[in-house]
């Protein structure tokens, strides 16, 4: 984590600083996907979705412990693993993400060989403590230029950060690792697309 001084023309890098959960770090070799969020002035991080663990950081050891945790128990989501994507937004009362998951199969996109293939979904959370889901996309969001042939190994949808411009949901998404694109989303649409969930405590 680093800040980033402008004094146009010219952006500085502060001295970055290391993020690690302090409970799986020394256990989980990957540590990718946290999802920003501002709450009160302050950075915190969701850590995963299922369950949703949100964290705060040290900003002198840069060591991060659990805020909240919670978890839908009815999640009926069949595309893979929830992970992290956009820094999550206030919007309409909540915090709204784009998150990814992943799975690995055949479709026309591969030519019928099987490949990774990412999916792209958005879930709300509450805007206060303990920051719970209330609402997700059921099935996955997909356009007609989302999964096309290419020589990429992985058919990949990776969303990266959102911007909010009237009506409309400006998503910049990663294609099969090599080209970035726009998508741009109707607004209430997706929010009325998600289903509403209950969340319930959750013990780490």
């Amino acid at each position: 984590l680093a800040e980033v001084r402008v004094d146009t023309p010219v952006y500085t890098l502060e001295k970055p600083l290391k993020l690690t959960h302090g409970r799986d770090y020394p256990t989980q070799h990957c540590q990718k996907n946290w999802v920003p969020f501002s709450y009160e002035g302050k950075l915190l991080f969701t850590y995963t979705i299922q369950p949703h663990e949100i964290i705060a950081f040290d900003p002198e050891s840069g060591e991060a412990a659990p805020l909240s945790s919670t978890v839908i128990p009815s999640l009926q989501w069949q595309f893979g693993m929830l992970r992290g994507g956009t820094p999550a937004i206030e919007v309409e009362g909540k915090y709204l993400s784009f998150f990814h998951s992943s799975l690995f199969g055949a479709s026309r996109a591969t030519g019928g060989k099987a490949k990774w293939h990412y999916f792209l979904g958005a879930y709300t959370f509450s805007k206060e403590a303990p920051f719970q889901i209330d609402a997700i996309t059921p099935k996955p969001l997909t356009h007609g230029d989302f999964y096309t042939y290419s020589q990429s190994p992985k058919r990949v949808i990776f969303p990266g950060g959102f911007v909010i411009k009237g009506d409309r949901i400006l998503l910049a998404y990663g294609k099969d690792d090599h080209e970035m694109w726009i998508a741009a989303i109707q607004k209430n649409k997706l929010l009325n697309a998600m289903i509403p969930v209950e969340s319930v405590a959750h013990e780490n």
